[in-house]
Parts: C-alpha cells; sequence; structure tokens
C-alpha cells in the first residue's frame, strides 16, 4: 500500500485549524490517518506508512532508495541535513524511488515541495480560498474541503489526442499535477515552480557509452538493483510474465534478488493472446511456478472506470480482467504486491524509426554503425535498406532533432480538434541544441513511460509496480547511444546483451510479442449496443468532443473487426465512463 497525504499550504491560521478538522472527521481520513507536522502555515496529514523526518521541520513521504541500497532507507541526519539544506535537491542525485518531500523554511515563510523523478507517487495540487493543497489523491482534496471539481473539456481533448502525454494540466478543471523532478516553492500565497531533473541531462552527448559491453552492464546492473530494491520490501511478490522481453526481464532480476515470488500469465481463447509457451519457458528456465488463467471479456463491465477516482482517464476497461486475476492470484500465493514489465519497450529505445540510423551520420563515434544500424531499422520495419538509409541522410541534412508528437484526431469533432493547441507541449520534447534525432525520440519515449510510472491510483490496497520504470535505470539506458539499441534485426540490443545467460535464449531473440488486441476486439464485439449508447448518446457527446456521425458509421458496419479503430473507439468509451464519474 503506497501511503496517502495532504498538504495544505496559507496564511490562514484559522483556515489551517478548519482543514484539521474536516480531515479527523472524515471517514476519508481512515483509522491510520494522522498528522505528522504542524508548523506556522503548514499542515501535513499522512494515511498509511512510509513516512519519516526531513529535519526538523521537514517530511519524506513515500519510498526512498539510496543509490546502490538493496532496500528502502530512512535518512540519516547527515542526508537529512544535506537535503534540507539544497531544498530538496540533494535527494534527487543521492536517492530514487515513489516519494514527496516537504520541507518548511520557517526563516524566509516559504514552503517547498518536492516530487521525485519518474516517483509512482502521485502529486496533485490546487489552490482554493487562499490555501494550496497538495495531495497524492483527489478524495483528500475534496475532504480538506475543495468543491467537487468540473471535467476541462479542452484539456480532456487534448488528452484524447495524444494520451500518453502528462501535462501538468489534469482532466480536471481544478486539479493540476506537480511533475516528477520538479519543486514547487511557496511563499506569501505565491509560487515557483522549478525542474531540477530532465532526462536530458544523461542524454548529453559527453556521458553516452560508446562500449556495448560497458552499456550492458549498466543497464543490467541497474535493472538489478531498481528491481531488487523495490522488491525488498515484500514478503511474496505476483509478476504479471507475459513472455515478452520486458516482463522477463523483471523476472530474472526477482530471481536474482532472491525474494520469493509467483508468475503469471494471461490467455486468450485467440491464438494471438496466447503466450503461455514463451511465458513457460522463462519460469521453467528456473523453476519458478506459473500460473496460467484466461482472461473472461463477460466479466468487463465497459460502464466502470478503474480510473474513477483519478484526475485522468488512465485506465482501460480490459484491464478489469486484468486486475481481477492478479488479485485473485495474489490471495491464493499470499502475494503482497504485483509487478509487472511496463514501460521497459520505452527504457530500453523500442523504435521503428530511421532516426538512430541518422544519429550515426550525425555523430563520429557512430559512423561506423550506420549500415548495420540502419539494416536493422529496414527489418524491424518491414521496409528496404535504401529506404531507411535515404530517410537518414534527409534527417541529417535537415539538422533539426525535434520529434514531432503525433496526434490522434479520429473520431474527435471539430470542436475537440480546435481545441488542441498546446496538446504536444511537453519540456522533454524540446531537444537541447547539438542534440541527435535519434536520441530525441529515445527521450520522447521516457515522456511516454511516465504514463505508465505514474497512473496509479493511490487508494488500492494491493499496490501495483511497474519497477523498469525507475530513476537509475533509465539514466542509464540515456547514456546507451541510440546505435547500439539495434543488432542483428533486433531493437533493445543491449537490454538483451544484458541478460544473456540470465534468460533463455529464444527470449532474447524474440522479435515479436503477444498483444491484448483480441480480446478488446472480443469486447467490442460483445458490447457493439453498448458502446454506441455510451458514445453516441453519452457525456462527451453532450461535450461535444465526438464526431458521432463517424463513430455512428464504424459502429454499423458487421464486418469482422479489422484495423485498428476499434482500439480507438474502446479508448473513447473507457473516457466515458471516466467522465461519467465526475458529472
Amino acid at each position: 500500500m503506497r501511503p496517502r497525504y495532504l498538504v495544505a499550504v496559507t496564511q490562514d491560521e484559522a483556515l489551517l485549524g478548519v482543514i484539521k478538522a474536516r480531515l479527523r472527521a472524515t471517514s476519508a481520513a481512515c483509522e491510520d490517518g494522522r498528522i505528522i507536522l504542524e508548523r506556522s502555515g503548514l499542515l501535513v496529514f499522512v494515511v498509511g506508512p512510509g513516512v519519516s523526518e526531513l529535519g526538523h521541520d521537514g517530511a519524506l513521504i513515500g519510498t526512498v532508495f539510496m543509490r546502490g541500497s538493496a532496500a528502502a532507507v530512512t535518512l540519516d541526519q547527515a542526508d537529512q541535513q544535506a537535503a534540507v539544506a539544497s531544498r530538496g535537491g540533494s535527494l534527487i542525485r543521492r536517492c530514487w524511488g515513489g516519494y514527496v518531500a516537504v520541507l518548511s523554511d520557517a526563516e524566509a515563510g516559504s514552503v517547498h515541495i518536492l516530487r521525485a523523478p519518474l516517483g509512482d507517487l502521485a502529486c496533485y495540487w490546487t489552490s482554493i480560498q487562499g490555501m494550496i493543497l497538495f495531495a497524492s489523491d483527489v478524495s483528500l482534496m475534496r475532504a480538506a474541503g475543495m468543491p467537487s471539481p468540473s471535467i476541462d473539456s479542452a484539456a480532456l481533448a487534448r488528452h484524447l489526442a495524444a494520451e500518453d502525454i502528462r501535462r501538468p494540466k489534469t482532466c480536471l478543471a481544478q486539479v493540476k499535477e506537480l511533475p516528477g523532478g520538479e519543486r514547487i516553492t511557496v511563499q506569501a500565497g505565491r509560487f515557483e515552480q522549478e525542474t531540477l531533473w530532465s532526462p536530458w541531462i544523461f542524454a548529453a552527448p559527453d556521458r553516452q557509452l560508446h562500449d556495448a559491453e560497458e552499456a550492458a552492464r549498466r543497464v543490467r546492473d541497474s535493472a538489478l538493483h531498481c528491481v531488487g530494491a523495490r522488491a525488498a520490501d515484500f514478503g511474496h511478490i505476483l509478476l504479471k510474465l507475459s513472455g515478452g522481453l520486458d516482463s522477463s526481464i523483471v523476472f530474472a532480476c526477482l530471481h536474482h534478488s532472491n525474494r520469493p515470488f509467483t508468475a503469471v500469465t494471461l490467455v486468450t481463447h485467440d491464438p494471438s493472446g496466447d503466450e503461455r509457451s514463451h511465458a513457460g519457458a522463462v519460469a521453467r528456465s528456473v523453476g519458478v511456478e506459473l500460473v496460467e488463467r484466461y482472461r473472461d471479456p463477460s466479466r468487463v463491465v465497459l460502464e466502470r472506470s478503474a480510473a474513477a477516482r483519478l484526475p485522468r482517464p488512465t485506465a482501460r476497461s480490459f484491464t478489469q480482467e486484468t486486475a481481477r486475476i492478479a488479485a485473485e492470484v495474489a490471495s491464493e500465493t499470499g502475494s503482497e504486491a504485483i509487478f509487472d514489465g511496463g514501460g521497459g519497450d520505452n527504457i530500453f529505445c523500442s523504435l521503428q524509426s530511421a532516426r538512430p540510423a541518422a544519429d550515426c551520420l550525425m555523430s563520429e563515434a557512430g559512423r561506423s554503425f550506420f549500415w548495420r544500424t540502419a539494416e536493422s531499422i529496414a527489418q524491424l520495419a518491414q521496409t528496404s535498406l535504401w529506404a531507411v538509409a535515404r530517410r537518414a541522410w534527409m534527417m541529417k541534412w535537415r539538422r533539426s532533432p525535434a520529434y514531432p508528437w503525433p496526434l490522434d484526431l479520429r473520431f474527435l469533432s471539430a470542436e475537440a480538434r480546435a481545441e488542441l493547441e498546446g496538446a504536444t507541449n511537453h519540456p522533454w520534447l524540446v531537444a537541447p541544441t547539438g542534440s541527435l534525432p535519434g536520441k530525441a525520440a529515445h527521450v520522447a519515449l521516457i515522456a511516454a513511460a511516465q504514463s505508465v510510472a505514474e497512473g496509479f491510483d493511490m487508494e488500492l490496497a494491493l499496490p501495483t509496480f511497474s519497477p523498469l520504470i525507475s530513476q537509475p535505470l533509465v539514466e542509464a539506458s540515456l547514456q546507451v547511444p541510440s546505435w547500439l539499441w539495434f543488432e542483428a534485426g533486433r531493437n533493445r540490443a543491449i537490454a538483451r546483451r544484458a541478460f544473456a545467460g540470465r534468460l533463455p535464449d529464444a527470449t532474447l531473440q524474440r522479435r515479436s510479442k503477444g498483444a491484448p488486441d483480441c480480446f478488446i476486439a472480443d469486447l467490442f464485439e460483445a458490447n457493439r449496443p453498448t458502446i454506441r449508447a455510451m458514445l453516441t448518446a453519452g457525456v462527451l457527446s453532450d461535450l461535444g468532443l465526438l464526431d458521432v456521425e463517424a463513430l455512428s458509421q464504424a459502429l454499423d458496419d458487421r464486418a469482422p473487426v479489422r484495423g485498428h479503430d476499434f482500439l480507438r473507439i474502446m479508448q473513447l468509451v473507457d473516457t466515458e465512463a471516466w467522465v461519467r464519474c465526475w458529472s
């Protein structure tokens, strides 16, 4: 269970007293809710474990690992003093994990709130009645007195067009989010926001590891450290093992850590969603128990949103079966947490673009890798070597590393499309001068991984972790030149090299992997009337965000499911379910 927290900052001491009374009275406070810090202008309330002091006037909420530590730690006095002196900056340099730091500076009359880079402990905030609230979840904000939030239709349109771009502005009008690696300073009712961590620090040309063996060692050591440290807090873990490379790497790391765990693989009746042979080969390689369970489409309720308490529609309906089965197997095995390989494609640079080949042309260290890289990309993209080479040369002469994030405009109304300015604004997509296009694409993938790492419901009793999305592993991976991630027609080559000998060769050599698309197609076919009712006469339609005519035409097509439009329609259904929770 992750901790939940609320931080209230205001100069009105009477208002703080009101907040304190509300938190003590509300059922949202839970039995173990408690005030851990109370200073002039500041109140910190926490529910659950994972809280420690940060000097005399600060608190560290969540899970903190020192670099190289085998388990979560409590900072000693010297590290606390360093954190206070640096207003939290030393934490980013020396630590990692899922934490939020609160630091009060009585002399300056300021409060600093810092969120861990890529941390999975949320930090939402709002300003009401001369007070600023920071919290792990909207429920605690409401318990403290925030009025019921309303849908921001423009923000929702931008989310639908680019759902993997994590913006500070959420889809609720009153709620913002503090991005990981950033710090807000509140002073005299005003606030200043600063960026303390960026992937571009580690993607810089002078920090690249040009030796493939050294790069693989760094990636392997970081993965073993991050997964092992995350696992150390739990007596037994359940791993969702698909049989693909990323979840298999988490498997190898858990085995190395000597923590007890069980693997579960989810199966569909369609062969394209049956990965039992691959998952079984991984599990049998070291004698770990593998549980096999079928997904049942009849148990999915499209009107129910797993993101009901979140300020964005980040959950998909098909994951209801994943969550149900995982909870069931976790109960059977006594598992205290669920791990998965989420974000591995992003971290390990799973691209099918000519950009890494362009990096070879634009970097002296990469020139000898050009044809090898171009050939690998051509095989991945199922195109010709000359097409990739030509595209790479065009990128070289254009010399702009900028990565243009694609917008998905399908089934959006003209009104929704008019609201899309800034939909792809993200500081990590702004490449520094001298950057390479392949590296810019890798950083864009890291930006998208934020939506995986930060999309958890803080109120869930059984926590889920995607341990590959951890600061030390991301930093190590960003120091690998883009061309080293491609070899012999495969991407993620450094990750494959890193775990050679720890996973079956067949797993390391895989180029394809299963996907839940066939299960989603089953849901689509079985629920056409429900889908039509939800989308043509629902809240999204009332908000003017959908092209109802285009949707009706797509839903009227009774031919077997083909293409990818059904995936988009199901995303809209999931968004409709979420919107109804807040309407």
